[in-house]
Parts: C-alpha cells; sequence; structure tokens
C-alpha cells in the first residue's frame, strides 16, 4: 500500500528594498509506503523539479506500529 497526503503547514513572505513581495504557501507532502523500495519518492522528486516547484527532504521516518515508512516532503509554493 502506497498514499501521498498533503496539507498547508504555513506562509513564506518575500521582501524586496523593505517593500513585501510575493506570498508563498509551506505544504507538508507525505508518501506512506509499505515497500522496501518504492518509485513514488523518486517520481515525485522528478515532478518538483520538471515544474521548477522548491523542496526540502525527504526525512524518512519508519513507523513499527503500522509498519508504514514516511517520506516526508516540506514544498514552497508562490
Amino acid at each position: 500500500s502506497e498514499f501521498i497526503v498533503w496539507g498547508e503547514v504555513g506562509e513564506t513572505y518575500m521582501h524586496a528594498d523593505n517593500v513585501r513581495g510575493e506570498d508563498g504557501t509551506l505544504i507538508a507532502v507525505d508518501i506512506l509506503t509499505k515497500k522496501e523500495f518504492s518509485d513514488v519518492p523518486g517520481r515525485l522528486k522528478q515532478i518538483f523539479r520538471e515544474n521548477e516547484i522548491i523542496y526540502k527532504g525527504p526525512d524518512i521516518v519508519y513507523h513499527p506500529d503500522t509498519e508504514f515508512t514516511q517520506y516526508a516532503y516540506t514544498v514552497e509554493l508562490i
């Protein structure tokens, strides 16, 4: 089983010469998988790059209670 879940987690503000410019939205994007070698994280990073989406991660966490591995990204959309 594999799932992608996301949610807005914050906002960013860009300033130049003391003038507020563009506003951005921070979004948490998590992949949850039971596959040992999932191709979803690589495909997701490729989509981020192709669409010039700024991202951080993944942070990888194994959840032994559910046996899911979580790949956690934070992306910024303007």
